[in-house]
């Protein structure tokens, strides 16, 4: 079984820095979206593909299990982490995960952007996990959010507004 989610990115056009401090913000989302594939095939393990920032088939230990994987797999780690606790028919499986951030990017390899390509990564890799492991279309919209943002918070030691995620779930 192979799902597809994909998430647009965000463009804050007021109050970046202070919506930090608890002031309001303005957000958009923009029409650059990241697009991640999760397919289950018989075996077990967990093994992550993400060409644009430089991963290339990285075989990842269950979330249950300590990792020392680099900084770039931290958003996917944390996704992992909150979702598998409550959908174990994932660790049934061998996960195939695929994630395709270029439109992220200024060029080919180039520098990011600035849209919020880990807060589209996460919302987009918590929708396809959810439905992987038996959500049927996917749970609420609502709850992809609140998903999505306990990841991204943890992946980021804690900080962070969560204007990306809400952008990158209820916008497009």
């Amino acid at each position: 079984m192979r799902v597809v989610a994909s998430a647009p990115g965000k463009l804050i056009l007021l109050g970046e820095y202070a919506v930090l401090e608890g002031a309001p913000a303005l957000v958009a989302s923009v029409e650059r979206r990241a697009e991640v594939s999760v397919e289950l095939s018989e075996g077990r393990g967990i093994v992550v593909d993400a060409p644009d920032i430089g991963v290339h088939r990285v075989e990842l230990p269950p979330p249950s299990e300590p990792s020392d994987q680099d900084e770039r797999l931290a958003f996917v780690e944390a996704c992992l982490g909150e979702v598998w606790p409550r959908l174990p028919s994932l660790g049934e499986h061998r996960l195939d995960i695929r994630i395709n951030s270029e439109r992220f990017l200024s060029s080919a390899g180039g520098p990011k952007l600035g849209l919020g390509s880990s807060a589209a990564v996460s919302v987009a890799l918590v929708t396809a996990l959810e439905v992987a492991g038996g959500h049927g279309d996917g749970p609420a919209v609502r709850h992809i959010f609140e998903a999505a943002h306990r990841a991204h918070r943890r992946a980021q030691g804690g900080v962070g507004s969560g204007l990306d995620i809400a952008a990158s779930s209820f916008g497009g």
